[in-house]
Parts: C-alpha cells; sequence; structure tokens
C-alpha cells in the first residue's frame, strides 16, 4: 500500500454515511509509517464534513498503524486477528 491509497480509499468511505466510519485497509506491504500518516492527515484536512478513521495495515503479520482516536471495536479487532483467536 502506496501513499496513494488513503486518498483513493477516502473518498469512497466518506460517501457512505456523514458519520463515523472506519477503514481498515489490508495490503501485503506498507509504505513507511510517515508516507501514510502524512496523507491521511491531508485527507482529514481536506475532508471535515464526515469522520473518517482509516487504518493501515498489513497484512503479513496483522501489524497497523493505529490511530489513538481509533474506535476500541478497531482495536480489539486487530488484537484477536494478531493473536489467532
Amino acid at each position: 500500500m502506496d501513499g496513494s491509497a488513503p486518498a483513493e480509499t477516502w473518498t469512497e468511505a466518506g460517501k457512505w454515511t456523514s458519520e463515523e466510519v472506519c477503514v481498515l485497509l489490508l495490503g501485503s506491504s506498507l509504505a513507511s509509517a510517515r508516507e501514510l500518516a502524512t496523507a491521511i492527515s491531508e485527507q482529514r484536512k481536506r475532508s471535515r464534513a464526515s469522520k473518517v478513521t482509516f487504518i493501515p495495515v498489513d497484512a503479513r503479520d496483522w501489524a497497523a498503524h493505529m490511530p489513538t482516536d481509533a474506535p476500541e471495536v478497531a482495536k480489539a479487532l486487530l488484537t484477536r486477528l494478531k493473536g489467532g483467536t
């Protein structure tokens, strides 16, 4: 997943609802945390209408760039995936 993935996905996610949306985007490789954080930050600045939480996840080991404001259900899901339960 490269730095353009957040922009492409964010636009679609914002169409789903005017409330909160949490997107887990899985990839077999991830761009650097810095590149993804910059791309996500740019999208947050552009779209103030809806709250989108974007979580890039490496599908090889379930490592995620988890934002601090991510919903608890997303954190719990990734914990279970990492634990194999």
